[in-house]
């Protein structure tokens, strides 16, 4: 920046003056002057203006308050959070930085500041292979003991729903290549183009104060995904279609063993010139996924000496493929807005010689109203249903951990009081009705919360 300003100096006082001439200047001096000065600040305001351009920080941060209600013999009240104590939680501080030296190239990063890990599972282990004693009449043996090894899931449960979480957590670190409208190039880690709401995840954006389940607590979609991304728009008449195709490693960046561990997946969207706003969205996704417990296998050799050999083992815990595909919708008209999704996935478990599946399928519509738009102050009451089905829930190795249900309906309601475009406050009243395996019996929970949101 100093090297930027001297030089600026020294065109200036090259305009200036000129050396050995004389002091007094000419009105012909003045006037090469005075556009000597006018060219230099525009150089210069246009310089800081570029560089300002290229390089953006930005973001948005919300905290809520929530109550929960569940009934005297509930099941529910087992789950974190919902034993009818008000909760405080900072849900989200995301920083967005963009970077991007000209209209070719752009360098994207979501960076999000959350609690703390919770879930941990064993990742590697030991295994002994002892050799038999006759002498004191003790067989061969084989025991195995398992090291466990912290490896945060990065989700938190509050109340039915799990967030990713885990201290700092980056959402996505994206580089791309815009070549022209019809074919551009991403790298990195992105988030999935699926619905509508798993890519508007931010709190200015949503309507609601959480997502949807699907995206949340059930993701039928991965939510991010580490891979190589090709994206476009096409214009058919007065409409335009916008897609996105993409291959990656899959749910939670699993390790590829063989080409056709290859997740793919693709969006197609179709912006009609109907009404204010007519949308219609495509998604779908195959992936496989296969998560291996490894073994170090130790054969003692001779007791006396205690040699042994060592080799590494595998042991498949997770192992199947995923098959989702599914629909979205928006529609907008005289300050009224309809938006609904409806997704679906099948799992195919390749552990059992029986290839048992499952599968899960989830839809929400929810309605809105600004019944005040000003440009201070735009007030959004809001109505809201979700449905979760699980199919052969306990097969599924996704959700046969979570809440021992077969899904549930999920009612909420609110208004959302938006501010200079920049704050908000979401009050929101939510009643959920769980649906058990067991026998016809349900188990319902209602609740209250609230939450401020600001964007920067």
């Amino acid at each position: 920046m100093d090297a930027r300003k001297s030089s600026y100096s020294s065109l200036l006082d090259h305009c200036l003056k000129r050396r050995g001439k004389c002091m007094v200047p000419s009105k012909k001096m003045i006037g090469k002057s005075y556009t000597c000065i006018l060219a230099v600040l525009a150089f210069s305001l246009s310089a800081y203006t570029q560089g300002d351009d290229k390089f953006q920080i930005y973001g948005f941060s919300d905290m809520t308050i929530t109550k929960y209600f569940p009934e005297e013999k509930s099941i529910v009240r087992s789950i974190d959070k919902m034993d009818e104590k008000a909760n405080f939680s900072l849900d989200h501080v995301n920083l967005y930085t963009s970077f991007r030296p000209n209209k070719h190239l752009r360098f994207l990063a979501e960076l999000s500041f959350q609690d703390e890990p919770v879930y941990f599972q064993d990742s590697v282990g030991q295994r002994w292979i002892m050799p038999a004693m006759p002498d004191f009449f003790i067989p061969e043996s084989d025991s195995v003991w398992v090291t466990p090894k912290l490896a945060p899931k990065n989700k938190i449960q509050r109340g039915i729903t799990i967030f990713d979480w885990g201290s700092f957590s980056v959402e996505r670190a994206l580089f791309s290549v815009y070549l022209n409208r019809y074919f551009n190039f991403s790298f990195g880690k992105f988030i999935t183009p699926a619905g509508i709401w798993n890519v508007d995840h931010g709190s200015p954006v949503i309507m609601t104060i959480s997502q949807p389940t699907q995206y949340s607590y059930a993701q039928i979609y991965p939510k991010s995904q580490l891979g190589i991304m090709e994206d476009g728009k096409i214009f058919i008449g007065d409409a335009d279609l916008s897609y996105s195709l993409y291959l990656s490693s899959g749910r939670d960046n699993q390790s590829l063993y063989r080409v056709k561990d290859l997740s793919v997946g693709g969006q197609m969207r179709l912006n009609l010139p109907l009404l204010d706003e007519f949308t219609i969205g495509f998604s779908g996704y195959t992936g496989r996924v296969n998560t291996k417990l490894r073994y170090a296998v130790y054969t003692i050799k001779d007791l006396a000496t205690f040699a042994f050999e060592s080799q590494f083992t595998d042991i498949d815990t997770f192992k199947y493929r995923e098959n989702v595909v599914g629909g979205d919708i928006r529609l907008n008209k005289w300050r009224t807005t309809l938006q609904a999704e409806v997704n679906y996935q099948h799992i195919t478990d390749h552990r059992k010689s029986s290839n048992n599946t499952s599968g899960t399928l989830a839809t929400y519509v929810i309605g809105s109203v600004d019944v005040l738009k000003k440009e201070a102050l735009k007030i959004t009451p809001y109505a809201y249903y979700e449905y979760l089905k699980y199919g052969d829930r306990l097969q599924n190795p996704l959700n046969n951990i979570t809440v021992m249900s077969d899904g549930y309906h999920k009612f909420m309601g609110g208004i959302n009081f938006r501010a200079f475009t920049n704050y908000g406050i979401k009050l929101e009243y939510n009643f959920t009705k769980l649906l058990m395996p067991e026998s016809s019996s349900e188990e319902e929970i209602s609740g209250v919360g609230a939450q401020f949101y600001i964007a920067f």
